[in-house]
């Protein structure tokens, strides 16, 4: 799903020059039950879905090297900019994770 858009642009470009490597991960590859579920109703109950924070958790503990940042990407979040990039352009390693849902569970409260 996002590899048109990590070839094309600046994306495409750092990528063919070896500036960049991104590797996308799903962590539903860290999730432990059958179903490889990584989503569920609010542990303390409330509208919508929240990620489950086991394996988020667990993916970044394996993912992670020493020094790496860990950016959790949200809408009401701090929009980015350039001095931004600037910023996280300094960095060897980043864990930028996708979020959508509502939040992540923090008692498998709400995050």
């Amino acid at each position: 799903m996002l590899d048109g858009f990590l070839s094309e642009s600046m994306l495409g470009r750092a990528r063919e020059a070896k500036l960049l490597d991104i590797n996308v991960r799903n962590t539903r590859d860290w999730s432990v039950d059958k179903h490889k579920t990584t989503d569920d109703r609010p542990f303390g109950g409330g509208a919508g879905m929240v990620m489950k924070c086991e394996p988020i958790f667990a993916a970044i503990e394996e993912l992670q090297t020493p020094g790496c940042r860990r950016i959790y990407l949200t809408p009401d979040g701090v929009p980015f900019s350039t001095a931004k990039a600037e910023e996280l352009s300094r960095q060897q390693h980043l864990i930028l994770l996708s979020g959508h849902y509502e939040g992540i569970d923090s008692a498998s409260g709400t995050a």
